[in-house]
This record gives structure tokens, sequence and C-alpha cells, in this order.
């Protein structure tokens, strides 16, 4: 079932080459999902909110204790579970090491986890909404199967903002 429903995910939203500004599209929204995008992204809201100490301190704690548990959890889990991406999935240079496994997903794990973190401060339709969006972006793209896009937003909102958030309060509180 699972291939099934990734693969009739993948030919209906993304594609084979057929429409090349459809992978573009969710090539971009995937990006959005990216660590490194994150620690340049929050920086430069911050400043152009005029909330740059409230973000600063959002992003040397919080956010960046989520970033490290996510990377670690991911690399960790992917490596233990060793599942291999779907069929369809293109593999290029980017997917090297634990990335050449697909469960869970790093992007659902981290865009749910940081959804979470990022709550108190931003809207919930836009979190949730962008979350979701990048989660349907990796199964669209080909790289994921919708079990490991649902397991990683679970494991992002449940396990790594919590321990995130945990491990924030007994480093940084004071």
């Amino acid at each position: 079932q699972d291939l099934r429903w990734s693969t009739k995910i993948y030919k209906t939203l993304g594609g084979e080459g057929k429409e090349r500004w459809r992978f573009w599209c969710w090539e971009f929204v995937s990006l959005s999902g990216d660590g490194v995008f994150w620690f340049i992204l929050l920086p430069a809201v911050s400043y152009m909110r005029g909330e740059v100490k409230a973000m600063n301190e959002l992003l040397t704690s919080t956010v960046s204790v989520c970033l490290a548990a996510d990377l670690a959890t991911i690399a960790t889990l992917k490596m233990l579970v060793k599942r291999k991406r779907p069929p369809h999935h293109k593999t290029d240079s980017r997917f090297v090491g634990p990335d050449k496994h697909s469960f869970p997903s790093g992007h659902a794990t981290r865009t749910w986890a940081l959804a979470r973190i990022l709550l108190p401060h931003y809207n919930v339709l836009y979190l949730s909404g962008w979350a979701s969006l990048v989660g349907l972006s990796r199964i669209s793209l080909g790289r994921h199967y919708v079990s490991d896009v649902i397991a990683g937003g679970l494991i992002g909102w449940f396990g790594i903002a919590a321990a995130a958030t945990s491990i924030h309060h007994r480093l940084f509180s004071s």
C-alpha cells in the first residue's frame, strides 16, 4: 500500500520529467525544510521584523537545539532502519551516508519539530500548512514513501520538539 500511494502521488503531482516546472516548485518547497536554510532564514526574518533580540535568542537556543537533535535522531534512525528510497527515486550526490536511506523523512521531522517550537510566535495555519507541503514535496519528488513522511512528522512534533524544548530549558534556564 505504501509504495502504491507513494507512486500515485509521485506520478500525479511530481511527474517524471514531463513538466519540469512542477519539479522545481516542489524542489523549492522542499528546500524550505533543509536545516542549513534555517540557520540563514531566522536571522534574516528577525532582522526584517525588528525582533532581533528575541529571535536571536530563539535561534541560539531552542531552534539550534532542535536542529542538532533532529540531525542526530535522523542520522541514527536512518542508519538503524536502512530503508531504501522508493524505486522511482533518482539519486544524486546529495544522497550519501545516512541520506541514502529513506526512513524517516528528515525534512518532515525538522519541519514539524520547528512548527511546534515556533507555534507561540507564528500562525498555526501557516506553520502546519508549510510542514504539510514540505512533506508532500518529499513524496512528490519521489524521495520518500508516505509512511516516511508521516512517521517523520510524528517524530518531529512529539519527539524532537519536546526533547529540544526540554534540553533548551535545562541548558539555558537561569
